[in-house]
């Protein structure tokens, strides 16, 4: 895995999101890995409604990837409305309690899509994973 740093403020003082944890992978596209982390940072309440994203063309040369993987990301995320990019200007992270909450169900049913997949090409019935899962929610 690969760690990239980015922090920095504007020079009014706005916070710019950090994508100094973000620690991309071969399993899915760069593109929704940077949505995902957005995504993630919003629901743990690690960014701020009005906080800055770096520009295209900085966030491309911090991870080291093509800005039309950058503009993708960025059109996801204004398109599922979660950013505000203003003509010529910032893009600014937007969203209030039922936004998050539809990012809430989003991830998590993408995240449990995955998860049976691939615990049914494993070979699992449905009664033993639910009973492994009250088993290791009990214990986290």
């Amino acid at each position: 895995m690969i760690r990239f740093t980015d922090s920095r403020a504007t020079a009014e003082g706005t916070a710019i999101l950090d994508f100094s944890d973000l620690q991309m992978n071969d399993l899915s596209p760069i593109y929704t890995q940077i949505v995902r982390y957005v995504k993630i940072r919003i629901l743990r309440k690690e960014v701020a409604n009005g906080e800055e994203l770096p520009s295209r063309r900085i966030l491309s040369a911090t991870l080291g990837v093509n800005p039309n993987t950058i503009q993708k990301a960025y059109r996801i995320m204004e398109e599922e409305g979660f950013i505000v990019t203003y003509l010529g200007s910032k893009s600014i992270l937007r969203f209030d309690d039922a936004m998050v909450e539809t990012i809430r169900e989003d991830l998590l049913s993408a995240e449990l899509s995955t998860f049976i997949s691939e615990i049914k090409k494993m070979g699992y019935d449905r009664d033993k994973i639910c009973t492994l899962i009250r088993e290791f929610w009990d214990k986290y």
